[in-house]
C-alpha cells in the first residue's frame, strides 16, 4: 500500500511538474512574442545609427515632384503621392569618404562633409559651385536614436570663400524634430507604413566682404552663442529654411524630401523657392547589402501578419462618393465596427477637409466634407479604416 501511494504521489508530482514546465514554456513564448513586437515597434518608430546612418558607397536617385503637403503633424497622417507621375531623368546622389576620413554627401547642388562619431552625425562644412565653407562650430545633424516627438537644436558657424575671392561667413540656428508619423501612398500604388517625418527649421545669416576682418582668425569669442544670436536678431536680412524629410522603417534613406526657403526682411517673409523630391527605393544602389534593413522589413511584414491574424477589427468596407455642389457626400457600408477617418486632399497632397476619427458600428453611415475651397477639377478622397487607407479620385464640376 505504501509503495502504491509513493508511486501515485510520484506520478502526481511528475504531472504537476510537466504542467508547470509547459506553463513556463508558454509564458516564455508569449514573452518572446511581446518582446518581438515591442522591439520591432520601437525600432519602426525611431531613427537609429544601425538602420539610418549614411554609408560609404551608397547611391540614390532623386526625382523632382510637385510640392508635397507639410501642414499636417501628429500621428496617423497619410501622405498620398499616388497621383504623381515620376518621369524624366533622376539626379544621382552619393556618399563617399574623402582624404580627411569625412563622409561626403554629394548632390548635384552641393557637397556636405559629415563626421560620424558613435551615434552623432556632424556637418563639418559644405561646398557649392561658388562656395567653400568649413564649420568652425559644426552643425549637429542628428543624434541617434531619434524617436517620434524628439527634438534637437543648436547653433553653427562657418567660414570660407565665395568664388575664391570674397571672404564669407555663415551662421545660424537649427532645430530638428520628428513631428509626424503615418503612411505614404507611393506613385506605384503601394503603401509604406511606419513612416516618420523629420522637420528641420533653420534661421540663417551670412556676410560677404573683400576684407578678411569679418572672420574670427582663431578667436572663438566671435561664435559664442550670445554673439551668434545677437547677429541673427540684428541682421537686416536673414533666411528661414524648412526641410521636411520622410523616413520609412526598413529603409536607410529618405523616401521624400521637401525644402522651403524664405527670405526675411524686417520680420516679413517672402518665399524664395520650394522644391520636393522622391527617392524610389528600388533605384537605390548600394556597394554592400543593407542586411539590417532587409531584416527589419521582414520583421515588419511578420509583425503586420501577426497583427492581421490576431485582429478581428478589419471589417470590409464599401463606400461611394457623390458631389453635391461644394459638398462631398460619402456613403459607407461596414460589415463590422471600425475606426473611420475621411480625408479630401488636392492631387499635391494638401488637405482640404477631413472628419475626426470615430468608431462607427456595423451598417451604413453617411458623412459629408466641405470642399468649397477646391477649384473645379480632380481631387483625392481617402477613407482610412482601422488605419488602412483606400483612395480614389473625385471630380468636382
Amino acid at each position: 500500500m505504501d509503495i502504491f501511494n509513493n508511486v501515485s504521489n510520484f506520478s502526481l508530482n511528475l504531472i504537476t511538474l510537466r504542467i508547470n514546465l509547459l506553463s513556463c514554456i508558454m509564458r516564455y513564448i508569449i514573452s518572446l512574442s511581446i518582446a518581438f513586437l515591442y522591439s520591432v515597434c520601437a525600432a519602426s518608430q525611431s531613427l537609429t545609427s544601425a538602420l539610418n546612418s549614411p554609408r560609404n558607397g551608397d547611391n540614390l536617385i532623386c526625382y523632382s515632384i510637385p510640392a508635397v503637403q507639410t501642414d499636417s503633424a501628429g500621428k496617423g497622417v497619410i501622405w498620398d503621392i499616388s497621383n504623381i507621375s515620376v518621369g524624366g531623368k533622376g539626379e544621382r546622389e552619393s556618399f563617399a569618404y574623402n582624404k580627411d576620413s569625412l563622409l561626403v554627401y554629394v548632390t548635384p547642388h552641393e557637397q556636405r562633409r559629415l563626421d560620424i562619431k558613435n551615434d552623432t552625425v556632424l556637418c563639418m562644412g559644405y561646398a557649392t559651385s561658388n562656395l567653400e565653407v568649413s564649420n568652425l562650430l559644426p552643425e549637429t545633424e542628428v543624434i541617434y536614436p531619434f524617436c517620434y516627438g524628439d527634438s534637437i537644436s543648436g547653433l553653427f558657424y562657418g567660414e570660407g570663400f565665395y568664388s575664391n575671392k570674397l571672404h564669407f561667413i555663415c551662421y545660424g540656428m537649427k532645430k530638428r524634430k520628428i513631428d509626424a508619423a503615418g503612411s505614404i501612398i507611393l506613385p506605384d500604388g503601394d503603401t509604406l507604413h511606419h513612416v516618420l517625418r523629420l522637420h528641420e527649421s533653420a534661421w540663417l545669416g551670412q556676410k560677404l566682404s573683400s576684407s578678411g576682418s569679418i572672420k574670427s582668425h582663431g578667436n572663438s569669442l566671435r561664435f559664442l552663442p550670445d554673439s551668434l544670436l545677437s547677429r541673427l536678431e540684428t541682421d537686416s536680412v536673414t533666411w528661414h529654411t524648412e526641410t521636411f524629410t520622410w523616413y520609412a522603417a526598413g529603409y536607410r534613406y529618405p523616401i521624400m524630401k521637401t525644402v522651403r526657403n524664405n527670405i526675411v526682411r524686417s520680420d516679413r517673409k517672402s518665399l524664395h523657392f520650394e522644391s520636393s523630391c522622391y527617392y524610389p527605393p528600388e533605384e537605390w544602389d548600394f556597394s554592400l547589402p543593407d542586411k539590417d534593413n532587409e531584416e527589419m522589413r521582414m520583421l515588419l511584414e511578420k509583425e503586420d501578419g501577426m497583427r492581421r491574424a490576431n485582429s478581428s477589427q478589419m471589417p470590409n468596407c464599401r463606400y461611394t462618393c457623390t458631389m453635391r455642389g461644394n459638398i462631398l457626400e460619402v456613403s459607407l457600408e461596414l460589415d463590422g465596427s471600425a475606426e473611420v477617418e475621411l480625408i479630401a486632399a488636392t492631387q499635391q497632397g494638401y488637405i482640404l477637409a477631413r472628419t475626426p476619427k470615430e468608431i462607427l458600428p456595423k451598417g451604413t453611415a453617411v458623412r459629408r466634407l466641405d470642399v468649397s475651397s477646391v477649384q473645379p477639377g480632380v481631387f483625392i478622397f481617402t477613407a482610412i479604416i482601422n488605419g488602412q487607407p483606400s483612395s480614389t479620385k473625385v471630380t468636382k464640376q
